[in-house]
């Protein structure tokens, strides 16, 4: 399927971590649909493959965007590898276009500088959706304390809002 940048779009990302799959569903370049995290065990990991499945059915996306893992400075478990290898296949299945984008792409999109945080990346994500994020902001993460649950959302509206952003430079 080949798009072009003036068709209206709806972009699904996915976004795979240690507690399950965040996701996030953007209608063009503004309107945030629905968000979440559909949580999934390690014990559980054929269901997050499911659950991909009926957000795909449910919203029907022009485009599927997740992380780019081969270009990641961060390491992840075989298990979020193998999920991500196993997502390409699967939306073969549905005939729909994949996107895999780097945390770079997303980071240049966001920051003028290129350069950010985690949790200012969800600053500016809730300044963009002040309505639908405001309220899901954590706090900023202590050094020694796990990364909050809903970041996963914000990982999952930043890798949309940077497909957005990198198909319109094209």
């Amino acid at each position: 399927m080949t798009l072009t940048n003036s068709q209206h779009k709806r972009v699904l990302s996915i976004v795979f971590n240690m507690r399950g799959v965040g996701f996030a569903v953007l209608d063009g370049a503004t309107v945030l649909t629905n968000w979440g995290i559909k949580k999934v065990t390690a014990k559980e990991s054929a269901a997050a493959l499911t659950k991909i499945e009926k957000l795909i059915s449910l919203y029907t996306p022009d485009v599927i965007v997740f992380e780019d893992l081969d270009l990641s400075p961060f390491r992840h478990s075989a298990r979020i590898k193998a999920l991500s290898a196993t997502l390409e296949k699967l939306t073969a299945k549905f005939g729909i276009h994949v996107t895999a984008l780097s945390l770079f792409d997303v980071k240049k999109c966001l920051f003028t500088t290129g350069e950010g945080t985690k949790h200012e990346m969800a600053q500016a994500l809730t300044s963009r959706f002040p309505d639908e994020l405001g309220h899901l902001l954590p706090a900023k993460r202590l050094s020694w304390k796990t990364e909050h649950y809903r970041m996963g959302i914000f990982d999952a509206v930043a890798l949309a809002v940077a497909f957005v952003c990198v198909d319109t430079a094209r």
